[in-house]
C-alpha cells in the first residue's frame, strides 16, 4: 500500500487487500440481497392480485402456484443471503486479523522510541488499535450497506415514480437533509472519541489494576480498591458524559428529520386511492406500494442514518490510520540483527546535550566522556540526574542530541539500526516478563541461535552463574515451565527470581556491550552479594555500563561516573570519589550501613 493522504476510496482498500476474493463476494451478494425487496414488491402485487381472483372464482388454483413459489423463493433467497453474509463476515474477518492487526504491529515495532513515549502520538496509535478487526469490519459493512441502501431507494423510487412522482422529491428533499446530518454527527462522534482517548486509556489501566493479578497482593493487603474504584468511575464517567452526549444530540436531530418521512407513506396512502378507484392499479400493486413506502420510511429513517453515521466514523478512522502508516519508521528496524557484529572498543561522548521531545529542558548537557573496553563503569546520581536518559542515548533509542556519540571512532547515527542490535544489550530496570517458558524467556536474549543445542548449553550455563539450578528443578517442567498461571503446569516467580531471568537474558546476548539498569533492584542482600561475587563471569569479560542507586555495587566498577542534574560532576574510582566527590560521599554514607556493621 502507499498512501500519502486520504482519498475517498481508501475506506474499502485495506478489506480488499486483507481479503479481496471475499470482500468482492460480500459485494456482489449486498447488491442481490438489496434487490430482492424491489422483485417482492411485483411478486407480492401479483400474489395478493391472483389471491382475490381465486376467491371471486375467476382462476383456478394452479394459477397461485407461481406467485406463491416465487414469494417462497424469496424469502428463502432473503434467509441464505443472511447466512452466507455472515459467514462472508466472518472470512473478511479472519483476513483482517490475520493482515491489517498483523501490520499494525509490526508497524509499532518499527516506531522511533521518541513516538512511542510521545503522549499525543500514543492516543493517535491507542485509537488505531483499539478493536482494529471490529471497527474494519463494521466500516466495511456500513460501505456495503450503503451502497446496497442506495441501489434500493433508487429502485424505490422507480417503482413510487409511476404512480406518485411527487412523493419521489419529497423523499429526496428529506433524504438529502438527512445525510448531510448524520454525515456531520458521525464526524462529531468520532472527535468526542479522539477528546476522551486519554480518559480510555487512563479508566482501562485503572481497571486492570482493580481486577488485574499484578496488583493483586497489595490490592488485598492496603484495600485500595474503594479509592480506585472512584477513579476509575470518574474517568470513564467523563469519557461515558463526553461521547453521550454527542450521541444524544446527534439522535435528536436525525429521528426529528426522520419522523417526517413516516408522513409520506401516509400521503401515498392517499394519493393511490384515486388511481385504484379508477381501475388504473390493482388492489395487489396498491398493498405492495405502501409497503414499499413503508420500507422506504425505515430504510431512510434508520438504516440511512446509522450507516452514514458509522461510515463517516470509519473514514475519520481511515484518516487517523494513514496518519499513523505515514508516521517515519526506522529502517530496517524488523530485521535481526547481524550475526557479526562490530566489537566496541573505544566510546566517547562529545558535548552531548539533550533535551525531550517537545520540551526545552536539558536533561544532559555537555555530556564528555570516553569508555574502553573491557572496562566496568557506574553511573550514580540522585533522581532526575538523566542516568537512564544517558543509557537511552548510548542504546539508540534518541538519535536527535546535540554533540555526538562515537562507537571505535564513527557516529552512533552512522550504525544500521541491525548493527546496533548487535553490539548493545540493555536491561533496563522495568524489564519485560513474558508468559512463556523459562527456557524461551532467556533465549529471547540472542534470537539468532533460536532453539539451537549450542544456545540450550549456554542457558544452562547461565542459569548456573544467576544460582537458578534448584529453583529451576523445582519447576514442573523444569526449563520448559511456562512462566504463567494462564497455563495448567504453569509457575509464577518472585521478583528476584524474575530480574535473575531477565538478566539471563542479557547475559546470553553476545553483544560487546553490556548495559544494566538496577541490576540487583529486586534482589535480596544474600543474592545481591552473591551475584557481585560472579560478576566477572557473567560480564564474560564485555565492558559493562550499570547504574545504581545501591553503591555497594560501585565498588565493582573500574570506573564510577557521578551525574548531578544532568551534568558529569565527577568520575574516578571509588576511593578517589569518597576523597574529591562531596557528593558521592554524602550518598555513599547514608548507605554505610547497608554495606558494614560500623
Amino acid at each position: 500500500m502507499k498512501l500519502q493522504k486520504y482519498k475517498w476510496y481508501d475506506t474499502i482498500c485495506i478489506p480488499l487487500k486483507c481479503a479481496p476474493f471475499y470482500t468482492y463476494l460480500r459485494i456482489l451478494l449486498v447488491f442481490l440481497l438489496r434487490l430482492l425487496p424491489v422483485i417482492q414488491i411485483y411478486a407480492t402485487a401479483l400474489f395478493v392480485d391472483r389471491a382475490l381472483e381465486l376467491l371471486q372464482k375467476k382462476i383456478s388454483w394452479q394459477e397461485l402456484i407461481f406467485p406463491v413459489a416465487l414469494l417462497a423463493g424469496l424469502i428463502v433467497l432473503t434467509h441464505l443471503g443472511s447466512v452466507f453474509t455472515n459467514l462472508l463476515d466472518q472470512c473478511i474477518g479472519n483476513g483482517i486479523r490475520s493482515n491489517y492487526v498483523e501490520y499494525l504491529t509490526t508497524k509499532c515495532a518499527a516506531l522511533p522510541y521518541a513516538d512511542i513515549e510521545n503522549n499525543e502520538t500514543w492516543n493517535l496509535i491507542s485509537r488505531v488499535k483499539t478493536k482494529p478487526d471490529e471497527t474494519m469490519q463494521k466500516g466495511l459493512n456500513s460501505i456495503l450497506d450503503l451502497a446496497g441502501i442506495f441501489l434500493q431507494i433508487i429502485s424505490f423510487l422507480a417503482v413510487l415514480f409511476s404512480q406518485a412522482w411527487w412523493s419521489v422529491l419529497c423523499v429526496l428533499l428529506i433524504g438529502g437533509i438527512i445525510i448531510v446530518m448524520a454525515m456531520k454527527g458521525g464526524e462529531e462522534q468520532y472527535e468526542a472519541r479522539k477528546e476522551v482517548t486519554e480518559y480510555k486509556r487512563r479508566y482501562e489501566y485503572i481497571g486492570d489494576v482493580l481486577i488485574g493479578r499484578e496488583a493483586a497482593e497489595e490490592r488485598n493487603l492496603f484495600q485500595f480498591t474503594s479509592f480506585f474504584q472512584k477513579r476509575w468511575d470518574e474517568y470513564y464517567q467523563k469519557s461515558r458524559k463526553a461521547e453521550l452526549k454527542v450521541t444524544v444530540k446527534w439522535l435528536v436531530r436525525m429521528k426529528t428529520v426522520s419522523s417526517s418521512m413516516a408522513l409520506i407513506t401516509f400521503a401515498v396512502a392517499l394519493t393511490l386511492l384515486y388511481p385504484i378507484s379508477k381501475g388504473t392499479i390493482t388492489i395487489g400493486l396498491y398493498i405492495s406500494l405502501i409497503q414499499a413506502a413503508s420500507s422506504l420510511v425505515d430504510i431512510m429513517s434508520w438504516e440511512l442514518s446509522d450507516n452514514i453515521n458509522e461510515y463517516v466514523k470509519y473514514k475519520e478512522y481511515i484518516k487517523d490510520f494513514i496518519t499513523f502508516y505515514n508516521m517515519p519508521e526506522i529502517p530496517d528496524a524488523l530485521k535481526m540483527p547481524i550475526n557479526n557484529p562490530v566489537e566496541i572498543k573505544k566510546i566517547e561522548l562529545r558535548n552531548v546535550s539533550f533535551s525531550y521531545p517537545g520540551t526545552k529542558k536539558k536533561v544532559l548537557e555537555h555530556i564528555n566522556l570516553k569508555i574502553e573496553a573491557g572496562r566496568h563503569y557506574a553511573i550514580v546520581g540522585g533522581n532526575g540526574a538523566g542516568k537512564t536518559t544517558l543509557i537511552k542515548l548510548l542504546a539508540g533509542l534518541y538519535p536527535d542530541f546535540e554533540g555526538d556519540i562515537l562507537f571505535n571512532e564513527k557516529s552512533i547515527r552512522d550504525f544500521n539500526i541491525t548493527e546496533l542490535k548487535a553490539m548493545i544489550t540493555v536491561l533496563f530496570q522495568d524489564f519485560a516478563r513474558y508468559e512463556i517458558s523459562v527456557k524461551d524467556n532467556i533465549a529471547l536474549g540472542d534470537i539468532r541461535q533460536l532453539n539451537t543445542k549450542k544456545q540450550l548449553e549456554e542457558i544452562n550455563e547461565i542459569i548456573g552463574l544467576l544460582g537458578m539450578e534448584e529453583r529451576i528443578q523445582e519447576l514442573p517442567r523444569k526449563l520448559n515451565t511456562p512462566l504463567s498461571k494462564l497455563s495448567t503446569d504453569g509457575q509464577e516467580l518472585s521478583g528476584g527470581e524474575w530480574q535473575r531471568i531477565a538478566m539471563g537474558r542479557a547475559m546470553l546476548s553476545p553483544s560487546s556491550l553490556l548495559i544494566l539498569d538496577e541490576p540487583t533492584a529486586a534482589l535480596d542482600p544474600i543474592s545481591e552479594s552473591a551475584l557481585y561475587s560472579e560478576f566477572q563471569k557473567i560480564s564474560k569479560g564485555r565492558t559493562t555500563l550499570f547504574i545504581s542507586h545501591r553503591l555497594g555495587s560501585t565498588m565493582l566498577a573500574d570506573e564510577i561516573i557521578v551525574l548531578d542534574e544532568g551534568r558529569i560532576v565527577r568520575q574516578g574510582s571509588h576511593d578517589l570519589l569518597m576523597e574529591q566527590c562531596p557528593l558521592y560521599k554524602e550518598m555513599y554514607e547514608n548507605q554505610r550501613g547497608w554495606y558494614s556493621d560500623e
